[in-house]
């Protein structure tokens, strides 16, 4: 299994208990390298997972790699 879908598992199983809509989600993305395709299709998915939580709102704090931050913009 690769070590994207661990990690929704693994959010999902912590997230679920919790009310989302009573919180904002920060999601610091600042040390995350340029992407490549397939890192791309995760942080979609992941992206996807975040707001179907229903958290109030979500952040992305991201640094200066345009990769990221089209990816970012393309999917919030």
């Amino acid at each position: 299994m690769e070590d994207a879908e661990l990690f929704l598992q693994d959010y999902k199983m912590k997230i679920d208990p919790i009310a989302g809509q009573l919180y904002d989600l920060v999601v610091d993305c600042t040390d995350m390298d340029v992407l490549t395709p397939e890192m791309t299709k995760n942080l979609t998915g992941v992206m996807k997972v975040y707001k179907s939580t229903g958290f109030n709102t979500i952040t992305y704090q991201i640094n200066e790699s345009s990769a990221l931050r089209d990816a970012v913009m393309k999917n919030c």
